[in-house]
């Protein structure tokens, strides 16, 4: 596993979080 690859998931996951708040309210 390589920082990289942590980095494309850990944004992933907070983009998909905000999308997931924004459809939420």
């Amino acid at each position: 596993m390589s920082w990289e690859y942590l980095g494309y998931i850990a944004s992933a996951f907070l983009v998909a979080s905000l999308t997931m708040t924004d459809v939420v309210k």
